[in-house]
């Protein structure tokens, strides 16, 4: 598997680790919440890595690019500048979930959730599997040799 395909699973990965964090969160009584979140199709580079790999590292075709011209100028500015988000706007997510984590009301209802557009969304099924997200949280423990005891 490569390239999207691997991009995906990190992803799915992501919403299983938070299920298995948010589920020892709460069995332990500690207060808090464990949140992921899909921030939108953002302005980045990442698809340098999905394109090239780890070695494409120093290519950066979003900041390096010229502005287009003509069709192509016409094209970003009614197609893609409306379906990509700024990188600003793609943060909105994250610093609400952020923002939210110090207030005082009541977060027991955030934690486990999985956020689009700063909205409670449901994932797909797999990536709430709670046995899977254990086994998840076991086999991170293996590979990196650390135990984090609630």
């Amino acid at each position: 598997m490569g390239g999207w395909g691997a991009y995906g699973v990190s992803k799915a990965a992501n919403v299983l680790f938070t299920v298995e964090l948010q589920r020892r969160i709460d069995a332990a009584g500690v207060r808090g919440s464990a949140v992921t979140l899909h921030p939108g199709v953002v302005q980045t580079d990442l698809s340098r890595y999905i394109v090239g790999g780890v070695q494409a590292d120093d290519l950066h075709p979003v900041q390096d690019a010229p502005e287009p011209t003509g069709v192509g100028a016409f094209l970003k500015a009614n197609v893609l500048d409306k379906a990509v988000l700024t990188v600003d706007r793609g943060a909105n997510t994250q610093v609400y979930l952020a923002a939210a984590a110090d207030t005082a009301g009541d977060r027991s209802r955030r934690g486990g959730l999985y956020f689009d557009d700063m909205k409670a969304v449901k994932p797909n099924e797999a990536a709430t599997d709670t046995e899977l997200a254990k086994k998840l949280w076991a086999l991170s423990e293996s590979l990196t040799g650390v135990k984090i005891a609630f």
